[in-house]
C-alpha cells in the first residue's frame, strides 16, 4: 500500500510570510524543518491548504485516507511554529476533491470539503466547520444537496466574520455564511469560478471564466453586495454570438429572471 503524507516545510512558510532565511545566499534556501503526517490508515494521504496563525503556528487541511467507505476523509493538522505536533482533527465526513481552509483574525480555522452524501436525497454537499485554535469544533455547516457543485474554488471571510465560499463543476455556485454558520445567501453564476476577494464594506468580488467553445474562454468578473445582489458584472473579449448554446440558455434565463 502506498502511504501519503502531509509535507510542511519551514522554508515554504517563510516563504508565505515573506521572510527568507537570513543565511541563505540569492537564489537558494535552507530547510529548517520538516514534519510529516500519515493519517490512521496509512494510506493516501493529501495536502491541499496551509494558513500561518498570527502566532507563527502552522495549519494544514487535506484529504485523509482513513475508515471511511467511500472517498478520504477531511482533516486538518495543527503544528508550532518550530514543527512540534499540537493537534489534528478529522470530520469523518467522505471529501469529494479538494478541501479548502482559511483562519480568521482571532485564529478560527475553517475548514470545507465537498462530500459525499449516501442518506436520501444523496448527492454532493458542501459541508463547513470552524474550530478555535485549540482545536474545539465550534459548529458544522451542511448545504442542501449540490450536484453540480464539485470542485472547490475559494475561501474567504470577511471584517465582519462572514464566510464565502464558491465552486464550481457543470455549475458553479457562491454561499455565504454568518459567523455562526447559518446560510445566509446561495447563487449560481453562469461563469466558471475561480477566485474570490471581500472588500472592507462586505462587497464580494469574483472573477472566472465564461465558456464560448472548449477551447475558447472569456472573463466574468462581479461585484455583489452583502445580501448577495449583483451590483455590476463585466466580461471581457466575449462575444455573445460565439457563445456555446448551453451558456447562451443559462444567460438568456438569468437576464429574463433579473427584468
Amino acid at each position: 500500500m502506498r502511504v501519503g503524507r502531509l509535507m510542511v516545510a519551514t522554508a515554504l512558510v517563510l516563504a508565505l510570510l515573506g521572510m527568507p532565511p537570513a543565511a541563505a545566499a540569492p537564489g537558494e534556501f535552507f530547510e529548517f524543518w520538516e514534519v510529516g503526517y500519515d493519517g490512521p490508515a496509512g494510506g493516501d494521504d493529501r495536502a491541499s491548504s496551509i494558513e500561518i496563525g498570527s502566532d507563527g503556528s502552522v495549519y494544514v487541511s487535506g484529504g485523509v485516507a482513513g475508515e471511511l467507505q467511500i472517498g478520504s476523509d477531511v482533516g486538518a493538522v495543527k503544528y508550532s511554529p518550530d514543527g512540534a505536533f499540537m493537534w489534528e482533527r478529522r470530520l469523518d465526513l467522505p471529501m469529494r476533491g479538494r478541501s479548502l481552509m482559511k483562519l480568521d483574525r482571532d485564529d478560527n480555522v475553517y475548514v470545507a470539503g465537498t462530500v459525499i452524501e449516501n442518506v436520501e436525497p444523496s448527492g454532493i454537499r458542501l459541508s463547513l466547520t470552524k474550530f478555535d485554535s485549540a482545536g474545539n469544533r465550534l459548529w458544522d455547516a451542511t448545504s442542501h444537496v449540490l450536484t453540480d457543485f464539485t470542485t472547490l474554488a475559494d475561501l474567504e471571510i470577511d471584517d465582519f466574520g462572514n464566510i464565502y465560499i464558491a465552486g464550481y463543476e457543470n455549475r458553479s455556485t457562491i454561499i455565504k455564511y454568518a459567523p455562526d454558520g447559518t446560510q445566509l445567501w446561495i447563487d449560481y453564476p453562469f461563469a466558471e469560478l475561480h477566485d474570490l476577494e471581500v472588500d472592507a464594506t462586505g462587497n464580494l468580488h469574483v472573477t472566472g471564466n465564461l465558456w464560448r467553445t472548449y477551447y475558447d474562454t472569456s472573463f466574468w468578473t462581479a461585484k455583489y453586495d452583502a445580501g448577495g445582489t449583483i451590483i455590476w458584472e463585466a466580461k471581457y473579449d466575449l462575444s455573445l454570438i460565439h457563445i456555446s448554446e448551453p451558456t447562451r440558455q443559462r444567460l438568456e434565463s438569468r437576464l429574463r429572471s433579473e427584468g
